[in-house]
C-alpha cells in the first residue's frame, strides 16, 4: 500500500471546529503514523523500531485484545483512509468497575480508560485535542454497551487538573504516592516471591474481598466506584515489562511481587518494572511500580486489634524491603506506590523504612467523567481497599503544553531558482553504488531514479516507512565521529533516532521534497524491506513562499560542536570554491549525477 499521495500540509489542516472532522479508527498504516508521532513522548528506553514493534504487540495482550483496546484518530471525514491527516489520537481500554450505592448494593459496569492522548507538535494549540476529547466523551457513553452499561471514563493527566476538568473529567480529590529508594536487604522471614502462576488466584481472592467490602452500606451514603484490579490489568503491565526487558537485557523479570503471612492474614504486593531511560542513566526515572497492594483482615491501632496491627507493620516492612531489593537488582532508581490509603500510610510510617510522600498537583492526576447519577465530583467516592497503580503508558495529553506550529511560507528565494539538491542517501551494506539522475523541467517535477540492479527498484516513500528510514540513517552514520561528538550520550543518540523519523515523516509529507526508497523484492507494498533511501529537495521558483520543516534536535545535543562543524564546512567551501556557487546555491538547474559508495 502506498500513501505517498497523501498531502497533509499542516498549514492547510482543517479548523478544529470544522464539521468535516470526526473520530475514526486508524488503519494499520495510520497506526504506524500515530505510533511514530507518539514515540516523541513514550519511546522510553527503546529504539524507534522497537517502540513500533512494542506498540503493535501491546494490542494483542490481555486488557487490549479481543476489542478491549480501541485506537482513535481525529481526522477529515471527507478523505478516505490512508489518505487523510492524523490530527490527534488516543487509545481507550474497556475496563471492569464495581459500583455500589449508599445501601451497599454492588453491580458491575464498564469504565473506559483513556490513554496516550497525543497531538503532533506542529498542530498543538489549535484545538484538536479538545475536539477529540469532546467527541470521545459523547461516543463513550454508549460505546461497547452490548453486554454491560458504561458508567464513566477515567484518565490520568500530566498537564494539571484544569484542562480535562473543563472537558468533563473531574480530578480525584487526592493524588498522592509514596516513593522509596532501592537498596539490597536480607529477605524477611516468611516472604514469598510471587511468580506469574500465582497471580490469577490472588486476583480472584482480591475481587472477593472487594465485593464483600462494597456490599456493606457506605458510611456517608455516597455511591462508591472501583476499577477492578483483575488479572488482565496485571498481565498488560507484565507483558510490557517483559517485552522491554527482553530488548534491553536479553532476559525477563520472573519476580512479579511479594507475599508474606498466612491465609487470612496476608499482605501481598504485585509490581512491574518500568524503564523510562537507559538502564544505567542516573538521571532517568526508571521505576518499580507497585501495581496492587492488598492487606487481608485489616487492623487498626488503638483498638483490641493492636497485636494484629503490630504484626501487619512487620509484614509491611518485609514487603517494602523486598520491593527495594527488586528495584536494586534491576538497577531501577525508585519504588513507587500510588494512592496509599490512610491505613497503608500509617503502616509504612510505623515500619521506619525511609520514604517520601508526594502530593501530585500537575502530573498523574486521576480524573473521572461520570455517566451515572450526579456529576461524579462530590457524589461518587473512588474506593480502593488498598493501593493501586492504574495508568497505562503515560495517560496524558500533550495537546496543550507544547511548541507553536511551525511557520510556513515565510521564505522568498532571491535567485531565479534555488536548487535544493540531494541531501541524504543511505544504503544497506549489500548495495555498493546507486545513481540518482534529475532532469527538471518545472518546479513540480519528479526525479527519475535509475538503480543499477533490476531486482532493487525504487518507489516514493510511504509515511509508514519513516521509522525504517531512521533506522537506515542510524546504521549508516551511527559511528560517525562528528555525530558522536554532537550527540554525546546513548540517550541523546536514541532520542536522535526519533527526531530523524519525525523529520523523515515531515519530508515525505512535503510536496517540495521527494523521498524515495529502494525495496528488496520489487513490490510496492508496505511490508517490503527497505534497503536504501534518498531525499531529493525539489527546486523552488522565485517568489514562491516556502519554508522547510526544520530539524528538531534532542535535548542534550552539543550545539557548540554542531556550530564549530558548520564553520569548518563553510571555511572548506570558501577555500576550495571561493565565491562560486555550491550545489545548494546554484542559480539554475542542469542535469546532475550523484553517486555514493
Amino acid at each position: 500500500m502506498i500513501i505517498d499521495s497523501l498531502d497533509t500540509n499542516l498549514a492547510l489542516a482543517p479548523d478544529a471546529s470544522s464539521s468535516d472532522l470526526h473520530l475514526s479508527h486508524p488503519t494499520a498504516g495510520e497506526c504506524q503514523i500515530v505510533w511514530t508521532y507518539s514515540s516523541q513522548a513514550w519511546i522510553d528506553a527503546l529504539s524507534l523500531p522497537q517502540y513500533l514493534e512494542e506498540s503493535a504487540y501491546l494490542t494483542t495482550v490481555p486488557l487490549a485484545r479481543n476489542g478491549a483496546m480501541t485506537n482513535w484518530i481525529l481526522t477529515d471525514k471527507t478523505l478516505p483512509p490512508d489518505h487523510r491527516p492524523v490530527l490527534c489520537s488516543c487509545e481507550t481500554f474497556r475496563k471492569r468497575a464495581f459500583i455500589s450505592d449508599g445501601n451497599g448494593r454492588p453491580t458491575e459496569k464498564i469504565i473506559h480508560g483513556v490513554a496516550s492522548v497525543f497531538c503532533n507538535p506542529d498542530l498543538r494549540r489549535r484545538g484538536f485535542g479538545s475536539r477529540l476529547m469532546k467527541e470521545l466523551a459523547t461516543i463513550l457513553r454508549d460505546f461497547q454497551a452490548e453486554t454491560m452499561e458504561p458508567i464513566g471514563s477515567v484518565l490520568y493527566s500530566d498537564i494539571g487538573k484544569k484542562y480535562y476538568a473543563d472537558l468533563g473529567w473531574h480530578p480525584f480529590p487526592i493524588n498522592a504516592h509514596i516513593e522509596l529508594d532501592p537498596s539490597t536487604a536480607p529477605e524477611g522471614p516468611g516472604i514469598t516471591r510471587l511468580r506469574s502462576s500465582d497471580l490469577e488466584r490472588l486476583c480472584q481472592e482480591d475481587e472477593v474481598m472487594i465485593k464483600k467490602e462494597m456490599s456493606s452500606p457506605s458510611s456517608n451514603g455516597k455511591t462508591r466506584m472501583m476499577l477492578v484490579p483483575d488479572l488482565d490489568h496485571m498481565l498488560w503491565h507484565h507483558k510490557k515489562e517483559e517485552f522491554v526487558c527482553k530488548k534491553l537485557f536479553g532476559k525477563q523479570p520472573h519476580t512479579k511481587g511479594a507475599l508474606v503471612g498466612q491465609a487470612g492474614n496476608r499482605i501481598w504486593a504485585i509490581w512491574t518494572h518500568r524503564f523510562y531511560g537507559a538502564p544505567h542513566d542516573a538521571s532517568s526515572e526508571n521505576t518499580l511500580y507497585i501495581l496492587r497492594l492488598v492487606i487481608e483482615n485489616q487492623a487498626n491501632k488503638g483498638t483490641s486489634q493492636d497485636s494484629q496491627f503490630e504484626r501487619q507493620v512487620e509484614q509491611m516492612r518485609d514487603i517494602l524491603l523486598a520491593a527495594k531489593d527488586e528495584a536494586a537488582e534491576w538497577k531501577l532508581h525508585r519504588v513507587m506506590m500510588w494512592g496509599p490509603t490512610p491505613l497503608v500510610s500509617e503502616l509504612i510510617k510505623r515500619t521506619e523504612v525511609q520514604c517520601r510522600i508526594v502530593e501530585r498537583d500537575h502530573e498523574g492526576i486521576g480524573s473521572l467523567l461520570w455517566y451515572g447519577e450526579g456529576s461524579g465530583k462530590e457524589d461518587v467516592v473512588r474506593t480502593e481497599k488498598a493501593s493501586t497503580y492504574t495508568p497505562m503508558r503515560k495517560t496524558t495529553s500533550t495537546t496543550v503544553a507544547g511548541e507553536a506550529a511551525y511557520c510556513h511560507g515565510t521564505t522568498s528565494p532571491e535567485s531565479i531558482w534555488v536548487t535544493r539538491a540531494l541531501e541524504t542517501i543511505c544504503f544497506s551494506p549489500k548495495i555498493s553504488m546507486y545513481y540518482v539522475k534529475s532532469e527538471p523541467t518545472s518546479s513540480s517535477y519528479t526525479p527519475s531514479f535509475d538503480p543499477p540492479h533490476p531486482t532493487f527498484p525504487t518507489f516514493p516513500a510511504a509515511e509508514i516507512k519513516a521509522p525504517c528510514i531512521a533506522a537506515i540513517y542510524e546504521a549508516a552514520f551511527g559511528t560517525n565521529a562528528i555525530l558522536l561528538a554532537q550527540f554525546p550520550t546513548s540517550t541523546v543518540r536514541q532520542n536522535l533516532q526519533t527526531c530523524i523519523a519525525t523529520k523523515a515523516l515531515a519530508d515525505i509529507q512535503d510536496s517540495n521534497i521527494a523521498v524515495l526508497v529502494m525495496r528488496e523484492d520489487g513490490q510496492c507494498d508496505e511490508a517490503d524491506k527497505i534497503i536504501a533511501f534518498a531525499k531529493w529537495s525539489l527546486p523552488i521558483e522565485q517568489g514562491k513562499p516556502y519554508e522547510e520543516v526544520p530539524w528538531r534536535w534532542p535535548e542534550g545535543t552539543d550545539f557548540e560542536v554542531l556550530e564549530r562543524w558548520r564553520q569548518k564546512v563553510d571555511g572548506a567551501k570558501e577555500r576550495v570554491m571561493g565565491d562560486g556557487f555550491w550545489y545548494r546555491e546554484l542559480p539554475d538547474i542542469k542535469p546532475k549525477l550523484f553517486s555514493t559508495a
